[in-house]
């Protein structure tokens, strides 16, 4: 569905959500790509914030149900969260020169596992692979 079609269609229509996830598995590139074509034109006809309100984002927070928020599984010095502002409530949104970044770092594996021949011969060479998770729900064979 595009979001921008149906919001030009139905003007007064409140959006919620409408980017395409896929993006994030294609890169940094598609991912500017679906942000600067759907919310320009989305925010433009959405509302303002008055003095002294804030938005907050909290990635993961798992305190009301959430399962969370699945990050990339390789490091990154800076992900860049795309940020759009109208800073004078006038519909016009630009994007920031700098938007907020993180680090994407690793932390301790959860869970590691190891694939080698259940047989040898002794003094034989043998190849064996071992690789480490965060995550046990993910990317791990069983």
């Amino acid at each position: 569905m595009d979001i921008v079609k149906v919001r030009k269609d139905f003007p007064r229509l409140q959006i919620y959500g409408g980017l395409d996830k896929r993006a994030l598995a294609l890169g940094r590139h598609a991912i500017d790509t679906e942000l600067e074509y759907k919310l320009p034109p989305l925010l433009r006809q959405g509302g303002y914030l008055d003095c002294g309100e804030t938005v907050t984002l909290v990635f993961g927070d798992r305190s009301s149900g959430s399962p969370g928020w699945m990050a990339q599984t390789f490091c990154e010095e800076t992900f860049e969260f795309k940020t759009w502002v109208d800073p004078l409530a006038t519909y016009e949104f630009e994007a920031l020169p700098r938007s907020p970044t993180v680090q994407i770092v690793p932390g301790e594996p959860a869970l590691a596992v190891c694939i080698a021949p259940s047989q040898v011969m002794i003094n034989t060479p043998f190849y064996y692979h071992v690789s480490g998770s965060r995550s046990k729900q993910y990317g791990i064979m069983t």
